[in-house]
């Protein structure tokens, strides 16, 4: 059987370039799936020793969305991923001292319902009409 003659980039319709992009995402692909293979996870007490809180604190900041949510691992087990952790605990580091942050959604209409529900009780005891 004769040796077939090797294909030269003239005889084929992929372009260097073609081949360079393809190169860039298999490896960009490869980079992101290797950091998810070594994504930790971490489990309640962890999570509770990185950030000083107990568990009713981080449950409450997640259903606030101010704090990371937790992966279900299936069952009643969960995990928190350690670099969302992290980067929640670097967010929190640039907060300067003294400096309020802005309250989350829930928050902001909490304090509105509160002080719309003051305001009618206040109307209602002095009399004013609505």
């Amino acid at each position: 059987m004769p040796a077939k003659p090797p294909i030269t980039a003239a005889d084929s319709p992929v372009t260097q370039s073609d081949l360079n992009r393809l190169k860039t995402d298999l490896l960009s692909e490869i980079r992101t799936l290797i950091g998810q293979a070594d994504e930790r996870l971490l489990r309640l007490d962890e999570v509770e020793k990185k950030t000083g809180y107990k568990r009713p604190s981080i449950y409450n900041k997640v259903r606030e969305g101010t704090f990371p949510a937790p992966v279900d691992l299936g069952g009643r087990a969960t995990a928190w991923r350690q670099s969302d952790i992290e980067q929640w605990i670097a967010q929190r580091a640039t907060i300067q001292p003294g400096q309020r942050r802005m309250p989350s959604p829930n928050q902001r209409n909490r304090a509105t319902r509160r002080n719309a529900e003051a305001q009618e009780q206040y109307s209602i005891a002095n009399g004013a009409a609505k």
